[in-house]
């Protein structure tokens, strides 16, 4: 690779970009749910989501040599999600199709949308909110049918064409602004979060306990690698601002998604974590708007609208009549804060060409780190037996009154631990002016 600066040019960008990255973001939720309900068991339906899962919010840890290269890691993402859903369509041969399409599904969920916001920043271009709501009223449209014929396949085959389109209108391969630099660990990182999921999974489906005791460790272990690697990071921003604002956003993702899907659809069922979703899709557009809104008629800072937006978030959804409201909330204030930090971190000499993946960066270790404290208290609090148990209520649609104690609690030791991250980021952030978030 040569030293050329790229060129960015938003005319490269098709339109259907936007709708592909929204489809490629959201859509794997809704196929991932259809098949734990079309398989109903636990090692061929909620496994291939958690390697998704795991592969979503590490996939650009795994793949930061590319970080200056936001076009490669968006072409990276979309011949991973090509190759995804190609294997997804053969799951009907064999559940470990399964197993390796969500690998690469979850690369393209973690990098494509990156790239495309990396770009819209840099080419200062700003979706129309028209085009916004037609895409995800599009999006919301194909979920309601994949549910409704509850057949993993049809998703999987729909997103296989949405990103055959996506590839025909993607920009072309750029120049990368520098050399990338290897780092052999990063991949064996990889390597070892596919195997722990494995052996987890093959465990599961042979009911061994040992390779599952493996899998566990190996998972442990890839968690405190990948946030003393992340965190001894020469190239981190200098702007704390920066790092806390994201790091803020990861922890409120898993509480959105992760834990909402095991909360709602486990102690009320998979219908009602359709709105969950659908309070994510509004947040995203009009969540930014809301709080810009208030912000303007309490003449309080971004910094307070953002953390009063996600403490009053966290807090109703200790109430599952208002759960979306909080969602909402959570979402919207988390957003609105990351972006904030983005704009003053490149208004302070940040590079601009790799800002939003530096914040997606700490989001992911963040989140990470959540998602340990989120399944550690579950099984601490219901046991193997019990956690396995919510698993298969999940699984089956079935619910289980006594497992929703843990649950529960699970709820009061997850929303303690962001209570206590949101408070303490508010007061960090508190202590630096605007110019200086």
């Amino acid at each position: 690779m040569t030293d050329t600066k790229p060129e960015y040019n938003a005319g490269n960008w098709r339109k259907f970009t936007d709708f592909a990255s929204y489809a490629i973001n959201l859509m794997p939720f809704i196929i991932y749910l259809s098949l734990i309900i079309q398989q109903q068991d636990l090692a061929s339906g909620i496994l291939p989501f958690a390697l998704y899962y795991a592969f979503r919010r590490s996939g650009l840890l795994l793949l930061r040599d590319f970080q200056k290269n936001y076009s490669l890691l968006g072409w990276i993402g979309l011949v991973s999600a090509l190759i995804g859903y190609g294997l997804g369509l053969l799951g009907y041969f064999g559940s470990w199709y399964y197993d390796l399409a969500a690998v690469g599904i979850g690369l393209g969920s973690a990098l494509f949308p990156v790239a495309v916001n990396q770009n819209k920043r840099l080419a200062e271009n700003k979706s129309s909110i028209v085009g916004q709501v037609i895409s995800l009223l599009i999006l919301l449209a194909l979920a309601a049918g994949i549910y409704w014929l509850k057949r993993a396949w049809l998703g999987y085959a729909v997103m296989f064409v949405i990103v055959i389109v996506a590839i025909l209108g993607y920009s072309p391969v750029q120049t990368a602004s520098s050399k990338i630099n290897w780092h052999w660990y990063n991949y064996v990182l990889g390597i070892l979060l596919f195997c722990s999921m494995g052996l987890v999974r093959w465990g599961r489906s042979n009911s061994l306990n040992q390779p599952i005791e493996w899998g566990m460790l190996f998972l442990g272990s890839f968690f405190v690698i990948m946030l003393i690697l992340l965190f001894l990071d020469r190239q981190r921003p200098k702007t704390p601002g920066l790092r806390l604002a994201a790091m803020v956003a990861g922890a409120g993702g898993q509480y959105w998604t992760l834990y909402s899907t095991i909360y709602v659809g486990a102690n009320y069922g998979l219908k009602k974590y359709y709105l969950v979703l659908v309070a994510y899709l509004l947040a995203m557009l009009f969540g930014g708007a809301v709080l810009s809104w208030l912000e303007k008629v309490s003449g309080f800072t971004t910094v307070t609208i953002c953390m009063l937006s996600m403490i009053l978030g966290l807090a109703a959804t200790f109430w599952f009549p208002i759960y979306v409201l909080g969602i909402f909330l959570l979402r919207a204030g988390a957003a609105k804060l990351r972006q904030q930090a983005v704009m003053v971190y490149e208004a302070g000499g940040g590079d601009k060409a790799i800002s939003y993946l530096v914040n997606y960066n700490y989001a992911a270790a963040s989140s990470l780190f959540t998602q340990f404290v989120f399944w550690l208290s579950l099984l601490v609090l219901a046991k193997p037996a019990g956690l396995n148990l919510i698993l298969k209520s999940f699984a089956t649609n079935t619910f289980y009154p006594d497992m929703a104690e843990f649950i529960n609690a699970s709820h009061l030791v997850l929303g303690g631990y962001l209570f206590v991250v949101f408070l303490v980021c508010w007061i960090k952030l508190a202590k630096e002016n605007e110019k200086n978030i």
